[in-house]
């Protein structure tokens, strides 16, 4: 089944040349799945590969594809507005790119673009209901009529019932859509000012100095991804009345096109409940009311620092890497669980700290393990 999925996702099964068919909305699916699990485990396979300027940003992504998943019969959204999402850097390296390919592994249907044409846009709307994923989107705001019939798509589809007019008549625009670019081509040009009032903007920049990011390897770990993405679609499916009609209370500070845009993401957080509904609030103030006491974002390799220290033992000075696995898998809130087989992070802790696992006594016989006097050097580095 899992593999049925990933194929389908993918588009494998069509005939060569033929347009696939819009994939029909699963109804199978438990009513009981845990919302706020399922949206834990997909933030903890982005945070594993991609290092955000705040930890909000993840939180925006997951609830972005939640609501992307949210879907009718037909596959249309059930929302009366969708969100643009824009992930914007002039800095080399910056992971914009990388942000919007990990999202997509997220996403009903995918479609990664670049330098599109607007009849391609409405044909993937209208033949696949994609979620349109546009990179180097500021190739596409120049001057001309094109880059106009472009926008037009874009701005307009941001809400349901939208429509653009051609010869054979109105055709639909309304669709999800996720762009990366320049920050100074986005940022600037007056033209997109319709466009950037759609939009959640997360402003990317290079990792901290010293920061290791685990090398996405897409043969291995795009499949971990998928399963993440049809665990959110299961869900979508699962509660999908309830996010039709869940209007949560929004922050008074919001009105007009804001509440458009933040409106879907709130009801995610409300149906999928756990902590979500205070991620999505503490997002919303950082990103539309520029709430300077925004949680920072913790680096993967911090993270595993901090949470190593927390698990050692009291006065220990080694540590048996099976012991530190299991308390690993058990810390309350950690993602380790969700990231890795017990099995995977006996590999992924060395490889990430950057240390070789020594061969230590325990119980009176000799295993694999770490001394303190290993850690120790790490925890002070972090601390500085």
């Amino acid at each position: 089944m899992t593999q049925l999925l990933i194929e389908r996702r993918d588009g494998q099964d069509a005939a060569p040349g033929a347009q696939p068919e819009p994939e029909p909305v699963p109804r199978t699916f438990t009513p009981d799945l845990d919302g706020a699990a399922v949206l834990d485990e997909a933030r903890d396979f982005l945070a594993r590969f991609w290092v955000p300027p705040s930890v909000a940003a993840l939180d925006v992504m997951v609830l972005w594809a939640a609501h992307a998943a949210a879907a009718d019969t037909s596959n249309e959204m059930v929302w009366y507005s969708t969100p643009r999402l824009a992930f914007v850097s002039d800095e080399p390296g910056s992971g914009k790119t990388a942000a919007l390919e990990l999202l997509g592994l997220l996403c009903p249907r995918p479609q990664q673009v670049t330098d599109p044409t607007a009849p391609a846009l409405l044909n993937l709307i209208a033949e696949r209901r994609a979620t349109l994923l546009i990179d180097e989107v500021d190739l596409l705001f120049g001057g001309g009529m094109a880059a106009k019939a472009v926008r037009a798509v874009i701005n307009s589809g941001y809400r349901k019932g939208a429509t653009v007019a051609r010869v054979k008549g109105p055709q639909d625009t309304f669709a999800p859509v996720a762009m990366a670019g320049l920050a100074s081509s986005f940022m600037a040009n007056p033209t997109l000012r319709p466009t950037r009032d759609r939009c959640i903007i997360i402003r990317c920049s290079k990792p901290p100095q010293g920061v290791k990011v685990p090398r996405f390897r897409e043969q291995l770990h795009a499949p971990l991804g998928m399963l993440a993405g049809a665990s959110v679609a299961a869900w979508a499916a699962s509660a999908v009345m309830d996010l039709a009609t869940r209007f949560p209370e929004m922050p008074p500070e919001l009105s007009g096109r804001s509440l458009d845009v933040w409106e879907p993401l709130f009801a995610v957080a409300a149906v999928a409940g756990g902590h979500w509904p205070a991620r999505v609030l503490a997002a919303c103030r950082e990103f539309v009311l520029g709430d300077s006491d925004a949680e920072p974002a913790l680096p993967p390799r911090a993270r595993l620092l901090a949470d190593i220290r927390a698990v050692w033992p009291e006065g220990a000075d080694r540590m048996p890497a099976a012991a530190l696995v299991g308390a690993l898998g058990e810390l309350p809130g950690a993602p380790w669980a969700g990231m890795w087989s017990p099995v995977a992070m006996l590999a992924e802790i060395p490889a990430m700290l950057g240390i070789s696992p020594a061969r230590i006594e325990s119980g009176g016989h000799e295993v694999q393990g770490y001394w303190r006097s290993q850690m120790a050097p790490l925890w002070d580095e972090e601390e500085r």
